[in-house]
């Protein structure tokens, strides 16, 4: 099953983000419900597509590219974020629909799921990190900055691109520390 997600991690070119991912990834293969590792997975990959456009605004592109990017850069990286909120979902089995399924309702739900599910890890550091990157991301987006406006320096993209791996190493560290919480312990009723 980890064969499925091989090909995006190694575009995933930050060692820590695809250690991170590949150690999440060793440690729920022998979970009963393989119905929800499948799913799992296929989530990931999902969010894992958006990856490597990302990390042209880092260099060693063609110009056109890393111009084409830098326009659509929030866009793409509002995208991930939403679909790394399906994972969570997922990985919970949270029933949220349609809009709940956005990274600003994670944002903001999240302290109350701590309080309701108890997580363990460090759920403090993941609720700073999802705030940075909506004030940095979502909420920037959503403002009303000019469209040419819009476009950020390499820096500051570069910046952000660090910021996600950042994010994605800890969400698979706090996945990976609430892993009975999860809907993996639960045997699927298809097997």
């Amino acid at each position: 099953m980890c064969s499925l997600i091989v090909g995006a991690l190694t575009a995933v070119h930050t060692s820590r983000a695809a250690t991170a991912i590949t150690q999440f990834l060793t440690l729920i293969r022998p979970c009963p419900n393989t119905a929800a590792i499948t799913l799992l997975i296929q989530s990931i990959n999902v969010w894992l597509a958006y990856y490597p456009s990302l990390r042209t605004v880092l260099g060693g592109y063609s110009p056109s590219v890393v111009a084409f990017i830098h326009e659509q850069f929030y866009v793409f990286a509002h995208a991930m974020l939403d679909a790394i909120t399906a994972t969570f979902c997922s990985f919970f089995g949270l029933s949220w629909t349609g809009a709940e399924v956005s990274h600003t309702h994670l944002t903001n739900e999240f302290p109350h799921l701590c309080a309701l599910y108890q997580f363990h890890g460090d759920p403090q550091n993941l609720l700073v990190q999802m705030r940075d990157l909506h004030a940095r991301i979502i909420a920037r987006q959503s403002s009303d900055i000019p469209q040419g406006a819009a476009v950020s320096s390499r820096d500051t993209l570069a910046d952000l691109v660090i910021c996600l791996d950042r994010y994605i190493v800890a969400l698979c560290e706090f996945l990976s520390a609430n892993l009975e919480r999860s809907v993996l312990h639960v045997t699927s009723h298809q097997e």
